[in-house]
């Protein structure tokens, strides 16, 4: 094995000596097959929390602050849909009517997203009243009870 990396120690440098722009190239020869492209699917951060604990259901506003703690991020792959905003969880993609719904495939909860036609339709009510609708919602299952985030 020490007969092997001195032999690729002194192909890859001088006198043994490995020189970072040839490990580099390496490196990237051998994790190259293995780093999938993710393109950013859906993304949103969320202004309305609701959790539920022993029964009881609890509504709060999220402030802006913390909003960016609570965004929500699919991102779609050459294999399929990762919600990357909890811990790359495969999710699979379901378009029905108005709505799109990524599931999570270990059952851990489910995005649902407006429509891109439904958007539109969104943009033709009254600034005053598009304030006050949501684009998404993020449902995670929590032991006993759930969290739901509304959001833009």
């Amino acid at each position: 094995m020490l007969l092997a990396w001195r032999h690729l120690a002194k192909s890859l440098g001088v006198n043994g000596k490995l020189l970072p722009d040839r490990v580099l190239l390496v490196l990237f020869a051998f994790i190259a097959p293995f780093v999938h492209a993710a393109d950013l699917e859906f993304e949103g951060t969320p202004s309305v929390r609701i959790y539920v604990s022993d029964g009881v259901a609890h509504t709060e506003s999220v402030s802006p602050e913390r909003a960016l703690e609570f965004a929500v991020k699919i991102v779609r792959t050459d294999s399929g849909y990762l919600w990357a905003s909890r811990d790359n969880i495969p999710m699979v993609k379901q378009e029905a009517g108005a709505y799109i719904t990524y599931s999570a495939t270990n059952c851990a909860g489910y995005v649902r997203v407006v429509s891109p036609a439904g958007r539109r339709a969104l943009q033709s009510l009254e600034p005053e009243q598009q304030k006050n609708e949501f684009v998404y919602l993020e449902h995670l299952v929590n032991l006993l009870g759930s969290i739901t985030y509304f959001g833009k």
